[in-house]
């Protein structure tokens, strides 16, 4: 189930001549997915952003502006340039997503993960008064951790060892790995399905 990590909130922007507030700007960060076998998560990255009743033209009667297509979002992961999305119009007191991105991250050894993002708009021009200015929202977010079977364990006649999983060769107990439809362990040259108990 996907779950939001990082929200930034509504952030006021003003218009390029810099007399109100015209603009809202957010950035969301959500883990789609994560997979425990392959200790990754998917990440999505939204940009949202919405005109404000400050924006109106009396001359046309709407909020915002519309039909520009230099403006540009771009969105930033871990210093690395991942999208960038013209964006023709922001002319709805509702928000609506301006840029998105997705990708794939392996997590660290112990199942944590922390990644840079940022979101950035720049209006490209400074001929109209009524564009965004340049704005930018930047986080360091974490990601939810995904367990490493720390709570595993397999019994050598005395005591519970601890460990990703343990299978006892003969001579030395060895790390194992988890197979699907149960917890496994080596009896010495074949890999049968054990016990586990929770820490």
């Amino acid at each position: 189930m996907a779950q939001i990590v990082y929200n930034s909130g509504s952030q006021n922007v003003y218009n390029y001549g810099g007399g109100y507030i015209a603009y809202q700007f957010r950035l969301e960060v959500v883990v789609d997915t994560q997979s425990t076998e392959n200790n990754t998560s998917k990440v999505i990255v939204n940009t949202y952003a919405n005109a404000t009743k400050a924006s109106y033209s009396s001359s046309s009667g709407k909020y915002g502006y519309v039909d520009f297509w230099s403006p540009t979002s771009a969105i930033t992961v871990n210093g690395s340039l991942k999208k960038t999305e013209t964006v023709s119009h922001i002319d709805s007191l509702s928000e609506r997503v301006i840029s998105t991105w997705s990708g794939d991250f392996t997590h660290n050894a112990d199942g944590n993960l922390s990644i840079t993002v940022s979101t950035a708009y720049n209006p490209n021009t400074t001929s109209y008064n009524y564009l965004p200015k340049s704005n930018t929202i930047s986080a360091t977010v974490s990601l939810p951790k995904i367990l490493r079977n720390h709570h595993v364990y397999a019994y050598d006649g005395s005591s519970w060892k601890e460990g990703t999983l343990y299978g006892f060769d003969g001579t030395t107990w060895r790390k194992g790995n988890i197979s699907t439809g149960g917890v496994w362990a080596l009896d010495g040259t074949t890999w049968r399905k054990g016990s586990k108990r929770g820490a």
